[in-house]
């Protein structure tokens, strides 16, 4: 990573250059911290003792360049911008989440069971004297009872893989950070082979389903509209691929140099924003499951789902945390923090409940700042 974004900083005193790597706080935004400054000997400011705070632009403060700010956690920043740090950052972000995490897209293909049967729906508007147009019947080939199994299966993979990832770019794509890629990929096997198997059982019945519905279905059965066996096996079946995530290096387009380079400079800002939307989507999955736990706390009912929501939370906000932004680990210690407050006693005691009341309430006031 480091090879991708340094900054050299020239001291003012002394007329030296120092080489450091700026933090990121996981949105877009740059800084250097106190420590950085005062080990590469540079101050922003002539101002003995100073480190940018004084506002004093003509002393040498670089207002062009930056800005003291703070982190949520009191920590004093120089928060960094200019032309320079903007085309350079995309490239540092990128290449950090390109190490980190991997691209997957799943599809699930499956027979529905259902039909449009357009001679019912014509008998339909005759006898109301209606148009056509104004409704459809969608007719079940086989009772809703006969798919539930597959339907099951289908719900934990869904289930699975949507606990597992995060939104990127659109729905069919998702973000896996590398470290869950084991654990990810044998889980989902697993429930593949699930899904596979509730299929072969269905298939084994079907021919019996087929005649179990020329009864029910009475004069609505119509026999050709059931598939063949081998083709309707064919329709079932999971896609799982896996990609990586492309920083813009990788078009090869006989294209002059200048469209090369915007193609690329599009590519790095897509992969920003969809970043951005994953950080929002995690922030959003952490505010639901602290509001739910606050207002269990408030009715002295805390349940086991909510401390389970919780467990997998400090592990999402470790796992998805592919900058490593400090307000993202703050909020991982938060958790892991209220993870050990003793809520069998909660639900006895207003007093100790009132306590962990305070520190969620601390926390979705603090995440609602991060949406």
């Amino acid at each position: 990573m480091d090879n991708y974004w340094k900054l050299e900083l020239t001291n003012t005193i002394h007329g030296t250059t120092a080489t450091v790597i700026p933090k990121n706080d996981g949105r877009g935004n740059f800084y250097l911290t106190k420590r950085q400054l005062r080990d590469t000997n540079y101050k922003l400011c002539r101002q003995s003792g100073c480190i940018g705070d004084c506002g004093a632009d003509e002393a040498g403060c670089y207002p062009s360049q930056g800005k003291i700010g703070v982190l949520s956690n009191g920590e004093p920043v120089y928060w960094l911008k200019g032309k320079e740090i903007d085309a350079n950052q995309s490239v540092f972000e990128v290449k950090t989440i390109q190490q980190k995490a991997i691209l997957v897209s799943m599809s699930v293909h499956k027979w529905t069971g259902r039909i449009l049967d357009r001679d019912a729906q014509r008998a339909v508007s005759e006898q109301f004297d209606a148009d056509e147009a104004a409704g459809k019947y969608i007719k079940f080939l086989v009772d809703k009872q006969q798919l539930k199994e597959l339907n099951v299966h289908e719900s934990r993979l869904r289930d699975f893989f949507a606990r597992q990832t995060l939104p990127w770019a659109n729905n069919s794509v998702r973000i896996l950070p590398v470290t869950r890629y084991v654990e990810f990929n044998t889980r989902m096997g697993q429930l593949v082979r699930d899904f596979d198997a509730a299929v072969e059982r269905f298939l084994v019945q079907y021919e019996h389903h087929i005649e179990v519905e020329s009864i029910r279905l009475g004069k609505l059965f119509n026999a050709s509209e059931y598939l063949p066996l081998e083709r309707l096996r064919n329709m079932f079946g999971i896609d799982l691929s896996y990609m990586p995530i492309s920083d813009g290096d990788d078009f090869r387009v006989q294209l002059d140099a200048e469209y090369t380079t915007r193609l690329r400079e599009e590519c790095l800002r897509n992969v920003r924003n969809a970043y951005g939307e994953s950080y929002r989507d995690l922030c959003k999955s952490a505010m639901d499951r602290l509001t739910k736990l606050s207002q269990q706390l408030t009715d002295g009912t805390v349940k086991s789902t909510a401390l389970n929501g919780l467990r997998q939370l400090a592990k999402d906000l470790c796992d998805h945390n592919l900058l490593d932004d400090p307000e993202l680990l703050a909020m991982e210690r938060e958790v892991e923090r209220l993870l050990k407050v003793d809520f069998d006693k909660a639900r006895k005691d207003a007093g100790y409940a009132s306590q962990a009341q305070d520190i969620t309430s601390s926390m979705i006031e603090r995440m609602a700042g991060y949406m």
